[in-house]
């Protein structure tokens, strides 16, 4: 499921905005204060309500918002009321129309009923539909909470907030579009819902965060790599026994096998994915019957054991992320990867250097990267605002490129906002220009 227009009126009180999404990256762009970046707040609000920008969504001076899907089905809100937001959905392919009213004083009506069940229900209410649970020390949504304290709840209190929670035909459309608004300030984002303290909800995640986690994904591949190889052997006998391997190779298909089997080792160890002390396979042209079936075995085991390192695309978001810093944005340094550190910097004379002595661009750079490749899921929809902070004017020219590259791998569609010609450079086909009210 897919967005392909926005139409947005009375934001801000002044703007009435309308965009035709193109083929996977829109750009947009016009004057300080046309609301760019409150569309993006606006928008993300709607699709992510368990995420704290929905606290703010009645703050967001609005009057009319409509959402059209590539699947026939528009949503839009009606934000001229004082006490509330109408949600209508429109089906077309089956002429069907739903409507949800959700007022706007929901915040205070969740908080009061949970305080008043504070006295035997672990909670503290933190705002409309997110509440934290003392116990466990994670966050809940409203519907979580009926879930597990349904027993517990009077059933006055539980007809009143199960009127105020979304009904199942909208949360539908809402799961079913990732939105991740990446904000100018990329250096504090939030942590996701289960890692976050009790009113706690911005930590640095700079590059040193960033490397430990990464560190701890090197470390599950490689035990993945290792407890595969124990299973492989562990079933061998069976699996010849059985016939479920194939032994019967010529000595040119088990040179062809082995030569791709050396190459995929050799791009996953110059990207340090791989230990280097591994000796490539080497395959004589001469053998008898018994060892090409000892060998086809070992290459056959060692396919399945690297492709640890293929799932979801792993080793080609490490690739590209590589790619991207080291070959088109670093100069005089390098990133690597390990296993023990994640990532690491050094300069052109191997000298390591610090995460913090990268300069803003670069660690905005890095941070933007990483989340777009490692952390932010397929197929979502990227509101990426001001991409250009803290980028001199060579690294904005390859913006687009970059982000098509990543939309290649990732499925993304992307809805960037700008001030910057040089992200543009020039592709001017895939830009919408925000006016102000006397340019309409």
């Amino acid at each position: 499921m897919r967005i392909s227009s926005i139409q947005v009126k009375g934001l801000l009180g002044l703007f009435d905005h309308q965009i035709d999404l193109n083929n996977k990256l829109t750009i947009i762009y016009g004057e300080n204060g046309v609301g760019k970046t409150i569309l993006f707040r606006l928008l993300n609000s709607v699709f992510n309500p368990d995420q704290p920008d929905f606290l703010k969504i009645w703050d967001i001076p609005f009057s009319f918002l409509k959402i059209v899907f590539d699947d026939e089905k528009q949503l839009e809100l009606d934000n001229r009321r004082k006490d509330r937001v109408v949600f209508t959905i429109f089906d077309a392919s089956s002429v069907k129309v739903k409507r949800f009213t959700q007022y706007k004083n929901f915040q205070k009506k969740t908080e009061d009923l949970f305080a008043n069940l504070a006295d035997y229900l672990p909670l503290e209410a933190l705002g409309p539909n997110r509440f934290f649970e003392l116990k466990t020390k994670t966050l809940l949504s409203a519907e979580k909470v009926l879930k597990l304290y349904n027993d517990q709840l009077l059933p006055r209190f539980r007809n009143e907030l199960e009127r105020e929670i979304l009904p199942d035909v909208l949360k539908n459309i809402l799961n079913n579009v990732k939105i991740q608004f990446i904000k100018t300030q990329r250096l504090y984002l939030f942590p996701q819902a289960e890692n976050t303290g009790i009113k706690n909800f911005k930590v640095d995640t700079t590059s040193t965060n960033y490397a430990a986690e990464l560190a701890a994904i090197l470390q599950e591949k490689t035990a993945q790599y290792r407890k595969k190889s124990d299973d492989l052997k562990n079933s061998l006998s069976q699996r010849i026994i059985s016939g479920e391997i194939k032994t019967d190779y010529e000595v040119e298909e088990l040179q062809k096998m082995a030569a791709k089997v050396n190459q995929k080792r050799r791009e996953l160890q110059e990207l340090g994915l791989l230990s280097k002390d591994t000796a490539p396979l080497d395959i004589p042209d001469s053998l008898d019957d018994i060892k090409k079936a000892i060998l086809a075995v070992n290459i056959l085991d060692m396919q399945e054991q690297l492709k640890v390192y293929e799932e979801d695309a792993f080793d080609q978001k490490v690739k590209l992320f590589l790619e991207i810093l080291n070959e088109r944005r670093f100069s005089y340094k390098k990133i690597y990867l390990s296993e023990e550190k994640g990532f690491y910097f050094k300069n052109i004379r191997d000298k390591d250097i610090l995460p913090k002595n990268l300069s803003s661009g670069e660690q905005h750079e890095l941070v933007l990267l990483y989340e777009l490749l490692f952390r932010i899921p397929d197929a979502s929809l990227i509101l990426l605002d001001e991409p250009e902070i803290s980028l001199h004017i060579a690294w904005q020219k390859e913006f687009i490129e970059d982000m098509q590259d990543i939309i290649a791998l990732k499925n993304f569609d992307f809805i960037v906002s700008t001030h910057s010609p040089s992200i543009i450079n020039g592709e001017w086909d895939l830009t919408i220009s925000l006016k102000g009210p006397e340019d309409a």
